[in-house]
């Protein structure tokens, strides 16, 4: 199981896109902001997710539970 930033990288890849060839396709500058989302710096807007998913080929049910195991992480951290 991945963290959300890990999903799409690893599905970004398996594609064969780079982090410049998805930010374009999102209409976006450059590959920076698809660099911070796998990271997990920052989690995109729902409407980024939607597409970002679309275009990676990410299912629902992926997205969600890379997020709830981003969740339990975040919990985990906060409690130690």
């Amino acid at each position: 199981m991945s963290c959300l930033g890990e999903l799409f990288r690893r599905k970004r890849l398996e594609k064969g896109i780079s982090q410049n060839q998805l930010a374009k396709k999102l209409g976006w500058k450059s590959g920076q902001l698809v660099s911070t989302y796998e990271r997990d710096e920052c989690y995109p807007p729902m409407g980024s997710l939607k597409k970002i998913a679309k275009i990676v080929g990410a299912s629902v049910e992926e997205i969600m539970s890379a997020h709830s195991l981003d969740m339990q992480r975040k919990i985990h951290e906060e409690l130690r």
